[in-house]
């Protein structure tokens, strides 16, 4: 994840779609479950434009490393 936070783009190290897809699949159930669990149980999902994105992009987004317009951050980590 921190690779992709450098921006290094001509290394393929640019934002959340240089992830790997096993470092996705890996943290984006924890990640949900973590959002849904900040509000009352069976009542809290991901807002719509969270859900129609790509996983790497919804879990950016959870992380706080993707803005969404009209959307506040996830708020998970801090």
């Amino acid at each position: 994840m921190h690779q992709g936070d450098l921006g290094l783009s001509e290394l393929g190290c640019d934002g959340p779609e240089s992830w790997s897809l096993n470092y996705v699949r890996h943290d984006l159930p924890g990640m949900t479950m973590q959002f849904k669990a900040h509000g009352p149980m069976g009542f809290n999902d991901l807002p719509s434009q969270v859900r129609t994105l790509a996983p790497a992009q919804r879990l950016g987004w959870l992380l706080g490393r993707v803005s969404i317009e009209g959307l506040p951050p996830a708020g998970l980590m801090g």
